[in-house]
């Protein structure tokens, strides 16, 4: 399925492909079931279903750019490694549960 134009514009189309290949897995499952699928077999293709669409989002969702798999900026990584200590003090005051203003 090749996506045109930006995100938004593609939304309604993703979710739509998404509905129909979920109600054609609930269809298919029904129909196994009436043919006399066992719950058993039939509970493991959910599992196996789930996984698989998992793995699908991963695969087309990947990225080639290493700045993309980092949630925060350095900067506030650095930011985050001259309070830390400052902050682990607090944490600890508040469990011994010392009167400060900020608990």
């Amino acid at each position: 399925m090749k996506l045109e134009g930006g995100f938004i514009k593609n939304l309604g189309r993703v979710y739509g492909v998404y509905t129909l290949g979920f109600l054609g897995f609930v269809i298919i499952m029904a129909i196994l079931e009436q043919a006399g699928v066992s719950a058993e077999k039939i509970g493991w293709m959910f599992v196996g279903f789930t996984i698989a669409i998992y793995a699908l989002i991963g695969i087309l969702s990947r990225t080639m750019e290493s700045g993309q798999y980092y949630v925060v900026d350095v900067k506030f990584l650095r930011f985050i490694t001259v309070w830390q200590p400052l902050l682990t003090g607090c944490q600890v005051l508040r469990l011994l549960r010392w009167p400060v203003a900020f608990t």
